[in-house]
């Protein structure tokens, strides 16, 4: 065996050996890998938990109570207790219906108390603002209101064609005029404001069938110098309503 021979020999020996270490050492990292994979693994189960019914106490029924009853003891008197319960029953139901009726009834008052309330307090905001057919002119004022024109318990009255709203009041003296300088005819509805003292602290034109600026300041003017009876509200709204007509 020549020299050449023998060095092919030991390189073919040493690839094999080197081959098998590699084998060997990537057969040993998988085995680890294997083994670090079961180790993190957790294996959960889930089961159904029945959740147990609760128990429902059972209620005894109690014994009767029996009562002896001498036979020679027994009378007609035996059948009344059969009666009884009928009565019992007729007189509940007497009873449930009186409470009925008068449950509804409370209802019924409440509901017209509230009206009551609500249709006062409307008046009391507008001034109890009403038209009658026909017109006061003042006497009817000076029998009931001494010291004011118009209808005291009305709260409202005229003065020819111009007529004034005030819940409770009358008015003192006569209703002011606007002056005959307008530019427009119709009515002008002014809204006011009136103190304790029963005087015009405020006026505003709420309404009418007047455009012109000029003429609604005259509303306004002549409704601030009218004078009403004393009253003990801090603040009463009323309205006064101007009738302005060419001759």
């Amino acid at each position: 065996m020549t020299k050449k021979q023998e060095n092919r020999i030991i390189a073919t020996v040493g690839t094999v050996l080197f081959m098998g270490l590699v084998v060997l050492l990537l057969w040993l990292i998988r085995l680890n890998a294997e083994k670090s994979e079961k180790q993190d693994y957790v294996e959960v189960v889930f089961e159904d938990i029945e959740t147990p019914e609760p128990e429902i106490p059972k209620v005894r029924p109690e014994p009767a109570l029996s009562k002896t009853v001498d036979p020679g003891q027994a009378s007609p008197s035996q059948s009344q207790p059969n009666d009884q319960p009928s009565e019992n029953s007729a007189e509940q139901v007497v009873s449930e219906q009186e409470q009925l009726l008068a449950i509804q009834q409370a209802k019924a008052d409440s509901i017209a108390e509230a009206n009551r309330q609500a249709k006062k307090k409307a008046e009391d905001l507008i001034g109890g603002f009403t038209f009658t057919d026909t017109p006061d002119n003042g006497t009817a004022a000076n029998q009931t209101n001494p010291n004011g024109k118009g209808s005291a318990h009305k709260g409202e009255g005229a003065d020819g064609e111009n007529k004034w709203s005030l819940a409770g009041r009358g008015l003192v003296g006569n209703l002011p005029k606007p002056k005959d300088t307008f530019n427009q005819a119709g009515k002008v509805v002014v809204q006011i404001s009136v103190d304790a003292s029963g005087k015009v602290t405020e006026a505003t034109v709420i309404g009418g069938d007047i455009s012109d600026k000029a003429t609604m300041q005259l509303a306004i003017d002549a409704a601030m110098k009218a004078k009403f009876t004393s009253d003990k509200s801090i603040k009463q709204v009323g309205t006064i309503t101007y009738t302005f007509k060419f001759n």
